[in-house]
């Protein structure tokens, strides 16, 4: 449970693994650097442990950053440039801002996770 979301976790371990296959499916490799984007939420949890589920390394950019910062750190990963960044919607115009001086590829996790599963939200 995050605020007013929550998944057991059997469905935490369905939607890791579903993000991890459509991750992989979109050219994530293992030993590849993935960042993720993201405010505070179930979402987050879930791409940390799809990063990891794949092989890859996980990099996380806080949004709550100054986009200089966020750039800086971008471009201190060099030649092991990220092969894309889970981002959702909570950041997304934050991460437009970003992306305007660093070529990153956006992966939308909220809009992923709507696509395979429905994370309740407690009323």
């Amino acid at each position: 449970v995050l605020d007013d979301q929550s998944l057991t976790y059997a469905e935490l371990m369905v939607c890791v693994q579903r993000l991890a296959l459509d991750m992989v499916s979109q050219g994530a490799t293992p030993g590849q650097i993935i960042c993720q984007f993201v405010e505070r939420s179930v979402e987050m949890i879930v791409g940390m442990f799809s990063i990891l589920t794949t092989g890859c390394a996980y990099c996380s950019l806080n949004p709550a950053d100054p986009p200089a910062q966020l750039i800086t750190k971008i471009e201190e990963l060099g030649s092991f440039r990220a092969a894309f960044v889970l981002t959702h919607k909570l950041a997304r115009e934050k991460f437009d801002t970003v992306t305007k001086s660093v070529q990153l590829s956006p992966f939308p996790i909220d809009e992923q996770l709507s696509k395979n599963f429905s994370i309740d939200d407690d009323d």
